[in-house]
């Protein structure tokens, strides 16, 4: 299996862990995604791809507030503010 199908198979994955959208539809948005990466990296010659911003996993804080973290440690622990999880998630604030 070439590099090509492997970063596929990885793409149409991730597209299904993140949307829960069947394989097939997956698949096909991961193909659109490629298309477009090799034609940007034929237009240019290289191709340099940005990390996303840095994301919260809620389910992850969530379990750790119900395990009676502390909120400070949870900010240090996940390289946030109050701020934004406060943006992010206003339901663990909503009593206050």
């Amino acid at each position: 299996m070439s590099e090509y199908d492997d970063l596929l198979r990885e793409m149409t994955t991730s597209v299904i862990v993140e949307t829960g959208l069947a394989e097939s539809i997956a698949h096909k948005c991961a193909s659109a995604v490629m298309s477009t990466l090799q034609d940007r990296k034929a237009a240019n010659g290289w191709l340099y791809v940005s990390s996303p911003r840095n994301r919260l996993n809620h389910l992850q804080i969530r379990a750790e507030i119900r395990e009676g973290k502390s909120m400070r440690q949870i900010y240090r622990d996940h390289r946030t503010s109050r701020r934004r999880l406060k943006r992010e998630m206003p339901d663990l604030f909503a009593t206050e």
